[in-house]
């Protein structure tokens, strides 16, 4: 199973064929909903729909079903309510649904090894001054709290050895799941927590450091590999770090603040 997956999530790197251009007369209504319907037909065969939300969803992830143009295609507060929302069954009737395809956030029906419960976080990156701050090497980070916090992180999940040498996206994308996103500094990185975090939108963050945290469903939703992006069909989000563990770390979150709200 997880082979199967991780061939459809990350094949489409170098596929042609996820663009349709028709004929590009403007005005021409015909070859728009061919457009369409062609991005929509390519996007269900890559999605593998019932596999990837089976996979998915067995890893902490809420899946919703979105469109050939990224809108939901059901009222998700059921998905976002309801940590067992996906059995088997309703996995079978829906996945027709899923042209491409995103993650709620809150409650997850996975538990820790002492059956308590655990809560997606999803952090997201777009501004060049918070992902250095998440791509400076520990050894050259100015900060002496935060660099000894990392110190201390780093060893207790198993990271790489040569702590010094690698910077805090570097060990996320070894233990969890970390999407790169459109923008050339832009990252998600998913999570899991035994709190329900408050949510922290990019109103919160000084000019120039716009991050959010989503960890409810306040802030909408986050679009998973190998869904297209909603302003470019060509662009597809794709798995940098683990495509088959989401992490439970609690000292993620608190590191907020260092990300200069």
């Amino acid at each position: 199973m997880a082979t199967t997956v991780n061939e459809n999530i990350n094949r489409n790197e170098n596929d042609d064929s996820s663009t349709n251009n028709g004929d590009n007369s403007s005005g021409d209504n015909s070859n728009t909903k061919n457009n369409k319907k062609a991005a929509d037909n390519n996007n269900r065969k890559q999605l593998q729909g019932l596999d990837l939300l089976i996979y998915y969803h067995k890893l902490g992830l809420k899946p919703v079903p979105l469109s050939w143009n990224h809108k939901p295609v059901v009222d998700w507060t059921p998905i976002y309510d309801k940590p067992e929302y996906w059995s088997d069954e309703k996995s079978i009737a829906e996945c027709p649904k899923f042209s491409n395809i995103a993650t709620a956030y809150g409650k997850t029906h996975v538990k820790d090894s002492d059956d308590r419960d655990l809560y997606l976080n999803g952090l997201d990156c777009d501004s060049e001054s918070v992902h250095k701050i998440f791509t400076t090497q520990i050894d050259e980070i100015s900060d002496p709290l935060l660099k000894s916090k990392l110190l201390d992180l780093y060893p207790k999940y198993g990271a790489h050895p040569a702590t010094a040498k690698v910077s805090l996206l570097d060990f996320l994308k070894e233990i969890t799941f970390v999407v790169k996103t459109r923008k050339p500094c832009g990252f998600l990185v998913l999570w899991l927590s035994h709190t329900q975090h408050a949510p922290i939108g990019t109103k919160d963050c000084k000019s120039g450091h716009e991050f959010e945290i989503k960890t409810d469903k306040s802030l909408g939703l986050s679009t998973l590999p190998p869904s297209t992006h909603r302003d470019d069909q060509t662009f597809r989000y794709l798995h940098v770090g683990r495509a088959d563990k989401i992490g439970a770390i609690d000292e993620l979150y608190p590191l907020k603040n260092k990300c200069a709200m």
